[in-house]
């Protein structure tokens, strides 16, 4: 086993896709390198998937912004050689707490989960954000995107190009199959014999379920669409839903551990996003041979283009062809395969995706 830590830094635990990668990385290289972990908040759907062998170091602290000076404390305190951060606003903490603690680890990784154009818009102070991308993350040993996207707009913020790395999310084929066939009880819809479309995220703006909801018509669109996830929209979408007729149509089902069976159960995947990096619930649908339909916004899924079936993945350009995409498996009988078959490519599978991150850590070779 490495004797230096790995320090894995990550918000919460949370179910979020950059979490989830995080939680996903420490599970499977806990057997061959010590790993800590600090968080700002020790709770989350997550923190029950964490590494038994995992030192946890809960900051107590409710956002990064103030979180900064705990980080500086811990920092000095554990002196940590290797150190992966995810996403821009806690990225930006953990640089600036490793400059108080006047600590520098003989390897720094931050990792860019969204576009960096969704951190910019999200704040009003913008162009401090923009020095921040130019200032801290020239520190950084490797910046790794999960997609083409994320790299050319950090680029176009004067980030070091050398130091930045494409490194696919990772997913768990195999495992997503064998989970995908846990039986299940899909809610009771008023016609349960139309198409299931199935939608998956965090109940945010970002996700862009309020326009996914707005765009399903119960006349044109004979069909039934599912809303997993939890968030601070649920009241907001369900008010919309009742709004447009669409009770017993559209079902909100909350937070499922194992999503994957009712994707599967599902004519196509639908994700409506404002912004993306690279949603992992996209590629697990294509790994269950399930077609996804996406907004232009959702990020990485572009890099896919030409490299999977066109009719698996559809990127809708506008408003009017995402809703048409919707329509034509709402209006046309089920012509899938029973046995789906996995269509995504080899550089986003598992042994992959974490041979690219042990190399990124130092880590020799997994063990046999």
């Amino acid at each position: 086993m490495n004797s230096s830590p790995i320090f894995f830094c990550l918000p919460s635990f949370s179910g979020g896709g950059a979490e989830r990668v995080m939680v996903l990385l420490m599970r499977l290289l806990a057997d061959e390198a010590k790993i800590k972990c600090i968080v700002l908040q020790e709770k989350g759907s997550l923190r029950r998937s964490m590494p038994p062998q995992c030192e946890i170091i809960n900051l107590n602290r409710r956002s990064g912004k103030i979180a900064i000076l705990a980080m500086a404390r811990a920092f000095r305190t554990e002196r940590p050689e290797t150190i992966i951060s995810t996403m821009a606003y806690f990225n930006f903490a953990v640089m600036l707490g490793l400059f108080i603690a006047r600590h520098k680890p003989r390897k720094i990784i931050l990792r860019e989960a969204n576009i960096p154009s969704s951190t910019l818009r999200s704040t009003s102070f913008g162009w401090i954000y923009r020095f921040l991308y130019q200032w801290l993350y020239k520190y950084a040993d490797c910046i790794i995107c999960n997609s083409s996207q994320v790299k050319n707009e950090l680029v176009a913020l004067n980030v070091n190009s050398e130091s930045i790395k494409i490194i696919s999310n990772p997913v768990d084929v195999v495992s997503i199959r064998q989970q995908s066939q846990e039986k299940i009880e899909l809610p009771s819809f008023e016609n349960p014999k139309l198409p299931l479309l199935v939608s998956i995220g965090r109940l945010t703006k970002q996700k862009g379920f309020d326009r996914l909801v707005s765009w399903f018509d119960p006349v044109t669109m004979p069909s039934n669409l599912l809303i997993i996830g939890d968030g601070p929209e649920k009241d907001t979408l369900e008010v919309l839903c009742k709004k447009k007729g669409l009770k017993g149509r559209v079902s909100f089902l909350g937070y499922q551990k194992n999503p994957f069976p009712f994707i599967a159960n599902a004519r196509a995947l639908l994700i409506a996003s404002h912004w993306e990096g690279l949603p992992s619930i996209g590629l697990e649908a294509l790994a269950l041979g399930v077609k996804v339909i996406a907004t232009s916004t959702s990020g990485g899924l572009t890099d896919l283009h030409g490299k999977v079936p066109a009719n698996i993945l559809i990127i809708a350009e506008n408003e009017q062809a995402f809703i048409e995409e919707m329509k034509k498996i709402s209006q046309k009988p089920d012509q899938t395969s029973s046995k789906h078959l996995c269509c995504l490519p080899e550089r986003f599978h598992l042994d992959q995706v974490v041979s690219e991150y042990r190399s990124a850590f130092g880590l020799a070779r997994a063990p046999k």
